[in-house]
């Protein structure tokens, strides 16, 4: 990423962030609004739709830039890995099929791709697991006494993972057996 900013810049492809391109943070900043960008499964064609200032647009060309020298170098970038795996799995309907046991370990959310894998992977396993870093005490904040705010982003995921898969899913508190089944 550091090396396309760099050839972008030197190429004149900036104006409104050329001033800030060798500054401390700009490298790590891009990073993380491509990472959200990805994560919320927003393509560089979408976000340069969007994009309504030139700050954004020039963020928007250094995204679809770092998408396709990903994409022609046959890289992939931790989001991209999801967005591969969900679209193998929607390319084949048997891929994963007959799983015996999915077991998804201490997430407290998921992106948008991820959720894609999962509505793909749990009607193919026969059982799934999932753990989630959370007290079974705080599962219902109305009732808890604990750190109700510290798990409100766990207890999210939970409610979400209920509403959205009718199979059986069971819930392990974060340090012990499992709190029960849903």
């Amino acid at each position: 990423l550091r090396l396309l900013i760099d050839a972008q810049n030197a190429a004149g492809q900036f104006t409104y962030l050329a001033s800030v391109v060798d500054g401390t943070g700009f490298l790590a900043e891009v990073d993380r609004l491509i990472t959200d960008l990805k994560r919320n499964y927003i393509w560089p064609e979408q976000y340069a739709r969007r994009s309504r200032d030139q700050r954004h647009v020039e963020l928007a060309q250094l995204y679809a830039s770092y998408q396709q020298t990903l994409h022609d170098s046959g890289l992939y970038d931790a989001q991209g890995c999801f967005w591969a795996a969900g679209d193998a799995l929607r390319a084949d309907p048997e891929l994963g099929r007959g799983i015996g046991m999915l077991v998804v370990d201490r997430f407290t959310d998921f992106t948008q791709a991820q959720w894609r894998i999962l509505e793909l992977l749990v009607p193919r396993a026969e059982e799934v697991v999932v753990t989630l870093p959370l007290d079974a005490e705080l599962v219902d904040p109305r009732t808890s006494t604990g750190r109700v705010e510290l798990f409100a982003k766990t207890r999210e995921t939970l409610a979400l993972l209920r509403d959205r898969f009718p199979v059986e899913i069971k819930l392990n508190a974060a340090d012990g057996p499992a709190a029960g089944k849903t």
